[in-house]
């Protein structure tokens, strides 16, 4: 997203969050407002691997191997046994590295966020390689966490309680990773 999207959205965002569209009639006798005069909000907070980061961490293969896992996704049958165990060792690393990546973006986020006095996380749900924090308080603040490397959105409590419920209603994966009794695939 452009820095200037994301002015727009930062922009937008705080008008939403400090309830200035209807005119909430905070404000000092010269006539500005008081954005976060009592204000408190909570929002779900998206966070994650930017493209930089993501660009980094591929990076980190040499032009041969960046080649043998091109190969070994787009025609794995013409691999030989070792290049196919070479491709398998290259994806467990990106893998083991891309989740260290993103252990360090959430811890990050999460020392930002206690490191302010007006932020609180108040709960937190993993999907896939994106964290969604429930974060209440001030609502320029909240609105500030989008300068921060790996958010990549902020949006409603309802967006994360659904997330959830539908986190909690899921079926356990059998034996064979399947979601079916037996470990047969779900269709």
């Amino acid at each position: 997203m452009s820095k200037y999207k994301l002015a727009v959205l930062g922009i937008v965002l705080l008008v939403a969050l400090t309830g200035c569209l209807g005119g909430s009639g905070n404000g000092d006798a010269g006539g500005n407002a008081n954005v976060d005069a009592g204000n408190s909000t909570t929002v779900a907070v998206a966070v994650g691997l930017d493209a930089e980061a993501q660009r980094e961490i591929t990076g980190s293969l040499n032009q041969s191997e960046q080649l043998l896992l091109q190969r070994a996704q787009f025609s794995p049958g013409n691999l030989t046994e070792d290049e196919t165990q070479r491709a398998q060792e290259l994806q467990q690393e990106l893998q083991q590295a891309q989740q260290e990546a993103v252990n360090e973006a959430n811890s990050g986020f999460e020392s930002a966020v206690n490191a302010t006095e007006t932020l609180t996380v108040d709960d937190s749900i993993q999907q896939g390689g994106t964290s969604l924090y429930l974060v209440s308080g001030s609502p320029s603040e909240v609105v500030a966490l989008l300068n921060r490397s790996g958010v990549q959105a902020i949006t409603s409590r309802e967006q994360f309680d659904a997330l959830s419920q539908q986190q909690q209603q899921a079926p356990v994966p059998g034996p064979g990773g399947g979601g079916a009794p037996g470990g047969a695939p779900t269709p």
